[in-house]
C-alpha cells in the first residue's frame, strides 16, 4: 500500500477510480455518438457539456441507483424522452412530406 494509514489508502483509490471512471465514460460516450454524428461532433457533445447538465446526470443516476422505485422514474423518465423526441422527428418528416407534395401555388 502507498501509505501506512488506511485512510490515506481509500482517498487514493477514490481518486484513482473515479477519474478511470470518468476517462472510461467519456471515451464510451463519445464512442456511442461518433457512429451516427461524426468525430468532432461527438467531442463537442461530450466535452462542453455544462455544469446543470452534469448535475443532473449525477441526481438522475444517483436516484436510479439507490432504489428499484428509483430506477423505475428515471427508466421511465428516459423513455417518455425517446418517445417525445421521436414523435417530433416523426412530425417534422410529415410536414415536410406535406410541403413537398403541395403544388407551389396552394398553400
Amino acid at each position: 500500500m502507498p501509505s501506512p494509514v488506511a485512510a490515506t489508502n481509500l482517498v487514493i483509490a477514490d481518486i484513482v477510480l473515479r477519474a478511470a471512471g470518468g476517462l472510461l465514460r467519456d471515451r464510451l460516450e463519445k464512442g456511442l455518438l461518433v457512429k451516427s454524428h461524426g468525430q468532432d461532433k461527438a467531442d463537442k457533445l461530450v466535452d462542453k457539456r455544462g455544469l446543470a447538465s452534469s448535475l443532473a446526470l449525477y441526481g438522475a443516476s444517483r436516484l436510479a441507483r439507490r432504489s428499484p422505485l428509483g430506477l423505475a422514474v428515471v427508466a421511465g423518465g428516459l423513455a417518455a424522452k425517446v418517445f417525445y423526441d421521436r414523435g417530433k422527428r416523426l412530425e417534422k418528416k410529415a410536414r415536410a412530406k406535406d410541403l413537398k407534395e403541395t403544388p407551389e401555388g396552394e398553400s
